[in-house]
């Protein structure tokens, strides 16, 4: 949010991971937390839609999470040991914010 006004995360092909399956996974999460920016902006059943946005990101991402350091683990990536943390910190804030909301 840029001075009170809701900006999209817009899909760059320098964010791609070049595994056709993640690059999807991480559109996906794209898609739920820009339909959460919105639902901040929208008249009406905002907190029903945000309530709902938080579930689905939370059961998003752990999916995702779980494919994503499976891929690392299968190509051998040297970097898992210090990803795997970003991700543990990411759902810890993604269920504290939802948390607060509710």
């Amino acid at each position: 949010m840029i001075d009170g006004v809701w900006k999209p995360i817009v899909w760059k092909d320098e964010m791609s991971v070049g595994v056709v399956q993640l690059d999807d996974d991480h559109k996906g999460l794209i898609s739920i937390l820009n339909r959460l920016g919105e639902a901040l902006h929208e008249e009406g059943e905002t907190r029903a839609a945000m309530a709902l946005g938080f579930r689905a990101l939370s059961q998003y991402m752990r999916v995702h999470f779980a494919r994503e350091e499976h891929a690392m683990r299968a190509a051998e990536y040297s970097g898992l040991e210090a990803h795997h943390p970003q991700h543990v910190d990411f759902i810890e804030e993604m269920t504290d914010m939802a948390a607060r909301f509710e």
